[in-house]
């Protein structure tokens, strides 16, 4: 299985959509450090570094705008969809709700509105604001985005809006099936959760919890419209920077190290996980099980996690697992790798 950009992709995604990105550069640092004899090894040295940093980040920019979705200028609706999705937009025309592709916490959709029925758009921002607290502004006018998706990459293409404020964002994907709109995935943003829908349908859902903390459920919508459940992991570090005591579920690890424990699920009930950790030390490097700094502290969590009932397995096995699951689900190499010949090359 493959990791976008070494797992480091995802954040890197949400960050640039809600935060962009500025150059190092600009004419403040000029004016302040003029460039002397003396310095012109140093300065042309970061020249390099900045020049790299920037072409890395506009092959980034290039790769990120193939993959999302698309404005309606980019694409050719058929006259059907169109007409559709424009009284949809427009708040004329209704979409049927579905819990199957629901996926809303804060929202919750299946909370307000009931399973099969039709709901124009301003139905559906009327219904989750009445099942909201007043604490939450997070509807405003002109804060709805109107986007484009291909599922199934087979040409008849699917409506991609964002309903609400920076912080408070309902996504949704309403598809047309049979000269009828059904809401075929729900999605939220919310605080420092995310949900990224791509062009090919393929779905990242994000929550971060803190600098040592995070997790994902990665799934993907089908041509026909059902969101598709591919796995969730987390990942938690502990004692990181740190050189006090690694201590894990009571029970002393070793010192003056850190340790990063990830875990896998490929059953959407999060039954059954593939666990696997990673020994760091002071400085943040990784260090390998025959360390003699890491050994013992590999084998004593080793030994904790498989009394907890955890399956402790390698990142190489954890990649097998996803592959696996993934071609097990129809997640396709045409869908997966869609974009790829633009992606940026690992460094």
């Amino acid at each position: 299985m493959k990791k976008r950009l070494n797992l480091i992709l995802p954040l890197l995604l949400v960050a640039f959509i809600l935060y962009g990105c500025k150059s190092n550069i600009n004419d403040k640092d000029v004016l302040e450090n003029p460039i002397t004899d003396n310095s012109i090894e140093e300065n042309t040295s970061n020249s390099n570094t900045e020049d790299s940093s920037f072409s890395e980040y506009e092959a980034y920019e290039k790769y990120r705008e193939y993959i999302s979705p698309k404005s309606k200028t980019e694409i050719q609706l058929d006259d059907e969809s169109e007409k559709l999705y424009s009284d949809f937009m427009e708040g004329n025309a209704a979409a049927e709700y579905s819990q199957d592709g629901d996926t809303t916490g804060l929202f919750d959709l299946s909370g307000v509105l009931e399973e099969g029925k039709s709901y124009t758009l301003y139905e559906i921002i009327d219904k989750v604001n009445d099942g909201l607290s007043d604490s939450y502004e997070w509807y405003y006018d002109n804060c709805i985005s109107e986007k484009y998706i291909d599922l199934g990459l087979d040409g008849s293409y699917e409506l991609k809006t964002d309903i609400g404020a920076a912080e408070f964002t309902l996504t949704l994907i309403v598809k047309n099936v049979d000269n009828k709109l059904k809401i075929c995935f729900a999605g939220e943003s919310v605080g420092h959760s995310y949900t990224d829908v791509m062009y090919t349908g393929e779905v990242y859902m994000y929550s971060y919890g803190d600098y040592d903390s995070e997790s994902a459920e990665h799934g993907y919508i089908d041509k026909d419209g059902n969101y598709i459940f591919w796995y969730y992991y987390s990942i938690d570090g502990y004692n990181i920077h740190s050189d006090e005591d690694l201590v894990y579920n009571d029970c002393y690890i070793g010192s003056g190290i850190g340790m990063i424990k990830q875990e896998y699920y490929i059953d959407k009930a999060l039954s059954d996980s593939y666990c696997n950790i990673r020994i760091k030390d002071i400085d943040n490097n990784y260090l390998a099980e025959n360390d003699i700094k890491a050994k013992d502290a590999y084998n004593n969590m080793t030994k904790i996690l498989k009394e907890e009932g955890k399956l402790v397995v390698t990142e190489e096995e954890i990649k097998k697992v996803l592959e696996e699951q993934r071609v097990a689900i129809g997640f396709s190499d045409v869908l997966y790798h869609y974009g790829d010949e633009l992606k940026p090359k690992e460094n």
